[in-house]
């Protein structure tokens, strides 16, 4: 019997829990038991934009609070891969925090790289600037059409 059909079989008739109970269901479905794990900083993703212009792709994340060397920047299989983690640093331990808003712990992104994207990791350029990290991978320059003698024969 599967998860959801096991929910069925409870019988709830509360229309709150009715409309709860699917959304509970599919995180049980994904392994996702705990549904405040986004909002404590067990999972978390920060944010990007991605830009076309006519000779580049540029994707700009924000990583407030980052140190450079806790950001990493890979290109493989036509994927641009982000990585990084936010730590506690020592003068956080100490402090009694009232409220916390911000997320730790790792985190990764991966953008799907068009056909036109040069291949080359000469060709990315990553630059880290107020929290802000922005790579630009330039695109394939296309070449001329080149006409092609005919011979008779």
């Amino acid at each position: 019997m599967t998860l959801f059909q096991n929910w069925k079989r409870t019988g709830r008739t509360n229309p709150e829990a009715l409309m709860v109970a699917p959304f509970d269901w599919l995180r049980a479905m994904l392994g996702d038991t705990d549904p405040t794990a986004a909002l404590t900083g067990d999972r978390w993703m920060p944010r990007a934009d991605v830009a076309e212009t006519e000779r580049d792709f540029l994707f700009t994340i924000e990583l407030p609070g980052f140190d450079i060397q806790d950001v990493d920047v890979r290109h493989t299989d036509n994927q641009l891969i982000v990585s990084g983690e936010r730590k506690l640093r020592a003068e956080e331990r100490e402090r009694h925090y009232l409220r916390v808003e911000t997320q730790r712990g790792a985190f990764e992104r991966r953008f799907e790289m068009p056909p036109s994207a040069a291949p080359a990791t000469s060709a990315i350029d990553a630059m880290f600037r107020n929290g802000l990290l922005e790579i630009r991978v330039q695109k394939q320059q296309t070449k001329p059409a080149v006409k092609v003698p005919i011979r008779s024969l």
